[in-house]
């Protein structure tokens, strides 16, 4: 999946009982981690937040930023 192309995963969160998270989503947060951090400078570990509260706006250490992508 080309992460730049395909953005339907981040619009499916959750699987149908809506007791857990759908495999595409999961598998689409990973590898956005990865683009995410290839392309940014990594001295401080912090990326910017896509989430939907942060909306780009604010540095987190990416793995902050992961569990703002599950939450929100």
């Amino acid at each position: 999946m080309d992460i730049r192309q395909n953005q339907s995963w981040m619009y499916n969160r959750l699987m149908s009982n809506r007791r857990g998270y759908n495999d595409a989503f999961l598998k689409g947060v990973d590898e956005f981690m990865s683009y995410a951090c290839q392309e940014t400078n990594l001295s401080n570990r912090k990326i910017r937040c896509p989430c939907s509260k942060c909306k780009n706006l604010k540095l987190f250490h990416f793995e902050e930023v992961k569990v703002h992508l599950y939450k929100k």
